[in-house]
């Protein structure tokens, strides 16, 4: 096995069919009005700087390469990249007090003012992984991520952040730091169990029809993912949580099943979003022929594999489940039988299923020609779910010049990818607990989603 140092970062097998996209959000800082901007902006300077020596895959760029097989690849390669910058906009509209008072609505957090790219790049120009913009407004500092998904996932991008606020505490008392300590272990660099082909285990395209090998490179994104939606923010309270799960737990079902007696609170959130999503979309208006729907849930590889990956292995180490079910069957079943559809395409990926995706990847030319089904036909048939609720990104203390923990996370205005739908960490209890979930619709269809009793039932608008 090849052994990987934090000095020699590479780009997995699995990573090679990441979203070539930018990871977009942003956290929300309010600061004691005796507390100056330029202090906070230099603690997140300095804290940086000091991850990215521990990171250095965060000064890296991502570049198209051929590999010795002659396969078009993506790898990284290391370049004194600008990862930090600062905005001023303290005298434009945006106030920290007001922003909050509000409940940090979507529409606030402007993507081309807080962020430093797009959510897509040109083709085959180098790609920066990590950007970070601090946007200094009245009483408070929102810090603009953009994050390569084809390098780093939710996962990966947590612990990087946990290690960031860490060195900036550090920054202002190098010696009493007992909050928080954290170090990154040996295996968070070893990313080669996944490009590890077993000869013993099969791939190929026609094992995996949730990807579609496209013949050539597409010269245009599809339409769905280009399109500019506006988002809203849905809460999911403890209680309505608890709810759910036992509207949608598998005794509820009406096909007779002994294999599950319970799901998770993400599987239930799952079914509820996949049925209310599409019946946003076509619950008015019936499809006249009885399309499929595919719903596509990213999963956390490292616990899926045998034996389980160190939990901060720094990589975009993550499969799609794949669940399916006719438009019209999806809109008049309950939710514990939708549920139990999601809970299936969830277990079938194993470790077994992730060595054969690994050996299709591996077997195709070039990988990049590879997409996600899921993909083809966002806004329409297909739908995605992201739950970043286990990222604790609220326990992490970032110091007294930023005031200690964020007070919120938030994807941009526009969401973080068209047709996926955010589930935000989970809220700690002095922020009344529960869940924040980012849906991003078409007008039309916003306004449905807010009409549909099943959903309201669970969600409420902040």
């Amino acid at each position: 096995m090849q052994d990987f140092t934090a000095n020699e970062a590479h780009l997995s097998t699995l990573d090679q069919i990441s979203p070539q996209a930018y990871t977009r959000f942003i956290l929300c800082f309010g600061l004691d009005s005796g507390s100056p901007h330029d202090e906070a902006t230099q603690s997140l300077r300095h804290g940086l700087e000091a991850t990215a020596i521990q990171i250095p895959a965060l000064k890296s760029l991502v570049v198209s390469v051929t590999d010795s097989r002659g396969r078009e690849t993506k790898d990284l390669r290391q370049q004194d990249v600008t990862m930090f910058t600062v905005k001023d906009l303290t005298t434009s509209r945006l106030d920290f007090g007001e922003i909050r008072s509000q409940g940090f609505p979507s529409q606030v957090f402007d993507a081309k003012m807080l962020c430093a790219t797009g959510v897509f790049v040109v083709p085959g120009s180098p790609v920066p992984t990590f950007l970070a913009q601090a946007n200094l407004i009245a009483g408070g500092l929102l810090l603009g991520l953009s994050v390569w998904h084809g390098a780093f996932d939710g996962t990966a991008i947590t612990t990087i952040l946990r290690l960031w606020a860490q060195n900036c505490r550090a920054t202002k008392d190098p010696v009493n730091d007992s909050i928080d300590t954290f170090t990154l272990s040996a295996a968070a660099f070893d990313n080669s169990r996944l490009s590890k082909v077993s000869v013993l285990q099969r791939g190929s395209v026609e094992d995996h029809p949730e990807f579609l090998l496209l013949p050539e490179a597409p010269t245009a994104l599809p339409p769905g993912l280009t399109q500019t939606l506006k988002t809203q923010i849905f809460h999911i309270s403890p209680a309505s949580i608890s709810a759910l799960k036992d509207l949608a737990n598998p005794r509820h079902s009406l096909s007779p099943q002994t294999e599950y007696s319970w799901i998770s609170t993400n599987t239930a959130i799952s079914a509820l979003l996949w049925r209310s999503v599409m019946f946003a979309t076509y619950g008015h208006e019936r499809p006249v022929t009885d399309s499929v729907s595919m719903f596509s849930l990213p999963l956390n590889a490292r616990t899926r594999m045998d034996p389980p990956l160190s939990p901060d292995l720094l990589a975009s180490a993550w499969c799609f489940q794949d669940s399916r079910l006719p438009v019209n069957a999806l809109l008049e079943a309950n939710l514990a039988d939708i549920a139990l559809i999601v809970r299936r395409g969830t277990d079938r990926v194993d470790a077994s299923y992730i060595d054969s995706l690994i050996n299709m990847i591996d077997s195709v030319p070039n990988p990049s020609l590879l997409t996600p089904l899921v993909f083809t036909d966002v806004l329409k048939t297909c739908s995605i779910s992201t739950s970043w609720a286990g990222f604790a990104m609220y326990d992490f203390d970032w110091g007294n010049a930023l005031g200690g923990t964020c007070e919120r996370v938030r994807t941009v205005a526009s969401g973080m990818f068209n047709g996926m739908q955010v589930v935000l960490p989970e809220l700690t209890k002095e922020m009344g607990g529960g869940l924040e979930i980012v849906v991003g619709l078409e007008d039309d269809a916003m306004e449905r989603l807010k009409r549909d009793e099943v959903w309201m039932k669970f969600a409420r608008l902040p």
